[in-house]
């Protein structure tokens, strides 16, 4: 039943996700420096043990354009060329507290080793800044006090997402045993 929409939906996510990308890279002027001599080249996220019970997320790929931004292009059959964005989602809880917390231990990257490289740099160098964005809004002092709350309930979600990842580990290992419950 979420199917149908998810298939609606999906593709305005992915734009909406490569605009807050684009965002990010642009506000680091190295991060696109670093991207431009791999201009026309493409990542595809692949999500791995997704789990059953809930519909599968659109296709998705990027190819990095001559300024050094993302375009958001349908992911490629073939292989050929394209670096491989693994993630393990197979507890959607536990990634969801990785991410939050910078970890991108259920990250790998496959294929070609330049790039690769250079979207590991990324990974480990790119941060959103949510106060420097709030600032140009509401001003400098407006926007301190705002990112504070937005830091705390972070933390907050993240320290619930740590918790909640072993509990969703065990209803995943259950979930379509028969005689056990979901």
């Amino acid at each position: 039943m979420l199917e149908p929409l998810l298939h609606l939906l999906g593709p305005a996510v992915l734009d909406r996700v490569t605009l807050a990308l684009n965002h990010l890279l642009a506000s680091e002027p190295t991060a696109m420096r670093r991207l431009v001599p791999q201009a026309g080249r493409r990542v595809r996220l692949s999500l791995r043990g997704w789990p059953a019970l809930l519909p599968p997320p659109p296709p998705a790929c990027w190819e990095i354009t001559p300024a050094g931004l993302l375009e958001r292009v349908e992911a490629p059959m073939d292989d050929d060329g394209v670096l491989e964005l693994v993630v393990d989602a197979s507890n959607p809880v536990r990634l969801a507290a990785e991410l939050l917390s910078g970890d991108r231990s259920s990250v790998s990257l496959q294929g070609d080793a330049e790039l690769a490289t250079t979207l590991a740099w990324l990974m480990d160098h790119l941060r959103w800044d949510p106060e420097e964005d709030l600032s140009r809004l509401m001003g400098d002092a407006a926007a301190r006090q705002a990112a504070a709350v937005l830091r705390a309930l972070g933390g907050g979600v993240q320290a619930a997402l740590t918790a909640m990842a072993p509990l969703a580990a065990r209803m995943g290992a259950h979930a379509g045993r028969p005689g056990q419950p979901g």
